[in-house]
C-alpha cells in the first residue's frame, strides 16, 4: 500500500530533505528533552562525516545512534569468534545456516548485508564476472580498487558524491567474509549488489532476484501489500528471476505501429497502443459502458512499460477487479531519449500535433484535458511534466515518478510561472539517493507555484521494478473505477 507519510528519523539519514522540513522536525527536536538537543547540535558534524544514512559495522538503532550489539545479533555472534581464519569461515558458514538467507534480518530494523567474495567469484568465471552495473548513464562511477562494496539503492549504487565508507564492507574477524549492518524503516524495498574492484554479482545466499536496468540484481522487500487486494495482481507486481512469463496480449488489443514525426526528422519510434476488455456485467457497462469515451495515459520510455514493467497485463487485472475505469493506453518509445526529455520542442510538438490525433482519431477517447493523464520515470519524468505544463489544454493530469530534473530549467521555470490547468503527482523514492531531491524540489516549486500536487513518498530506490508497485494505486488515483478505495 502507498505510503504518504515521512519517518521523522530520516532526519538523520537523508541530509537532501527539503529546508524546511528540517528547520521543523529541529524545531520540534527543541521542544522535547535535552538529550535530543545534543543530537541535533551535533547533526550537521554527522552530516559532514558522511553518516547520513546511519550505516557502518555496526547496527544502527531507529533513531540514528549506535547501538550495542544485542544477543543474538551478528555483531554479538563476530565478537565471540576465534580460532584461526579456517575456522572462523566455518563457524560464519554455520551462523549463516542457521540464520539465512541473507540479508539478515535483525530487531528494530536493522539489516546485514554478509557476503563472502572469494566464494562467489571463484565461482563465476572471469568473463561472466565482469559486469558493468550502471544505474544509469548519469549515476557517475561506482568506485574501484579491490575492496569488497555494497551497491545499493540507499547509497546510491556507488554515486560519486556518496562518501566511500557507506559502500564499504569490512571483514568478519579473521574470516573471508565482509559485512556491513545497515538501518533501514518498516516496508523497505532495496535493490542490491556486491562488487570487488570492477567485478559485480548478485548476492549468492540470496534467492531473490530482479531485473535490474541492464541485469539481475538481489532483491530486499516485504511482499507487495497492494497485490492483496486484487486477484491475479501480485503475479504481476513482484515477478522475480524464474517467475514464468506472461502470454502477450493479441495483436487487437496492443496495437504497434512505427511513428516517422515530422517535428524529429529522421527519428522512427515505436508506439504501442493497449485497449481493455470491457465487461458486459451490469457494474461495468452501467457506470464504464463501451459506448462512453475512454481516459487515455500516455507512457513515456512505453517499451520498458508494456514490457518488462507489464502495464498492459496489469491493467486488465486492475480493470476486471473494478479498481480503475477502463482507458487506453498509449506507450510512446524515445529515440534519442538525452535529447528528446529535456524540454525539446519538437518532442513536443509531435506528441501535441502528432501522436494524440492520431490515438484520438482511431480510438474512443476521452478528447479532454480531464481525460489524458501523462506518466514518467526519471527523465521521462521531466518530460512528462514539461509537456503538461506547456500544453495544459492537451493533458489535464501528469505523474512523474522518481522525477530526474537536475540539468534543466523546470523547476525555476514552474515556480516563476502562472499557475496552468495541471494536476501534478510526484513520487518520490527516500532511498533514491541521487534523485530524491529532485522530486522534492519538483514538490516544492509546485507548492510554491500554487498547485497542490499529491506527493507520494516511499521506502524505495531508483528502478522499474519499484516503481511497477506503485503504479496501480497512481492510476487509481486519476482514474478511480466503481470499486476503488
Amino acid at each position: 500500500m502507498t505510503r504518504r507519510s515521512r519517518f521523522p528519523q530520516s532526519i538523520a539519514f537523508y541530509p537532501s530533505l527539503a529546508v524546511g522540513e528540517r528547520s521543523r522536525l529541529a524545531h520540534e527536536a527543541l521542544l522535547l528533552t535535552p538529550r535530543l538537543l545534543v543530537v541535533l547540535l551535533l547533526s550537521p558534524l554527522l552530516l559532514l562525516m558522511g553518516t547520513s544514512l546511519a550505516c557502518s559495522s555496526r547496527p544502527q538503532a531507529p533513531d540514528g545512534e549506535a547501538s550495542a550489539p544485542s544477543a543474538g545479533s551478528f555483531a554479538s555472534f563476530v565478537s565471540t569468534l576465534s580460532g584461526d581464519a579456517v575456522d572462523q569461515d566455518a563457524a560464519v558458514a554455520n551462523y549463516l545456516a542457521q540464520h539465512g538467507p541473507t540479508p539478515l534480518m535483525e530487531d528494530g530494523g536493522r539489516v546485514v548485508f554478509l557476503v563472502d567474495p572469494g566464494e562467489w567469484l571463484a565461482a563465476q568465471p572471469e568473463s561472466g564476472a565482469s559486469v558493468a552495473l550502471e544505474r544509469g548513464a548519469e549515476n557517475g562511477p561506482r568506485g574501484g580498487g579491490d575492496d569488497v562494496r555494497l551497491l545499493a539503492d540507499f547509497n546510491g549504487w556507488g554515486w560519486e558524491e556518496v562518501p566511500a565508507e557507506e559502500r564499504r564492507l569490512e571483514p568478519v574477524g579473521r574470516s573471508g567474509w565482509r559485512w556491513k549492518a545497515v538501518q533501514l524503516e518498516p516496508g523497505a524495498r532495496v535493490e542490491y549488489a556486491y562488487a570487488v574492484g570492477e567485478r559485480v554479482l548478485a548476492d549468492p545466499h540470496n534467492p531473490r532476484r530482479v531485473a535490474g536496468w541492464e541485469e539481475d540484481v538481489s532483491l530486499l522487500t516485504l511482499e507487495p501489500r497492494e497485490a492483496e487486494r486484487i486477484p491475479g495482481l501480485h503475479a504481476l507486481l513482484s515477478v522475480e528471476e524464474g517467475q514464468p512469463e506472461l502470454p502477450a496480449l493479441d495483436a487487437e488489443r496492443l496495437e504497434v505501429f512505427e511513428h516517422v514525426s515530422s517535428f524529429l526528422p529522421g527519428t522512427r519510434r515505436r508506439v504501442q497502443i493497449y485497449r481493455p476488455v470491457i465487461e458486459s456485467s451490469e457494474s461495468a457497462s452501467s457506470e464504464f459502458g463501451a459506448s462512453e469515451p475512454l481516459p487515455t495515459v500516455y507512457f513515456g520510455d512505453g517499451s520498458a512499460y508494456a514490457g518488462r514493467g507489464r502495464v498492459p497485463q496489469m491493467l486488465d487485472a486492475l480493470i476486471a477487479a473494478g479498481v480503475l475505469r477502463p482507458l487506453i493506453a498509449v506507450f510512446v518509445d524515445p529515440v534519442d531519449r538525452y535529447r528528446e526529455y529535456r524540454r525539446h520542442s519538437g518532442f513536443r510538438r509531435m506528441m501535441v500535433e502528432e501522436i494524440v490525433p492520431r490515438v484520438d482519431a482511431s480510438y474512443p477517447t476521452l478528447q479532454d484535458p480531464s481525460g489524458r493523464l501523462l506518466v514518467g520515470g526519471s527523465r521521462g519524468a521531466l518530460a512528462a511534466v514539461d509537456l503538461a505544463h506547456t500544453h495544459p489544454q492537451v493533458f489535464g493530469h501528469v505523474a512523474a515518478i522518481a522525477p530526474a530534473v537536475s540539468g534543466s530549467d523546470l523547476v525555476s521555470t514552474i515556480a516563476e510561472s502562472p499557475r496552468v490547468a495541471m494536476d501534478p503527482y510526484v513520487l518520490i523514492g527516500r532511498y533514491d539517493r541521487r534523485w530524491a531531491p529532485d522530486g522534492y524540489a519538483l514538490a516544492e516549486a509546485l507548492r510554491s507555484a500554487g498547485y497542490s500536487p499529491t506527493v507520494v513518498e516511499v521506502p524505495e530506490g531508483h528502478s522499474l521494478t519499484a516503481w511497477r508497485l506503485r503504479l496501480p494505486a497512481m492510476l487509481e488515483h486519476f482514474f478511480p473505477g466503481p470499486e476503488a478505495r
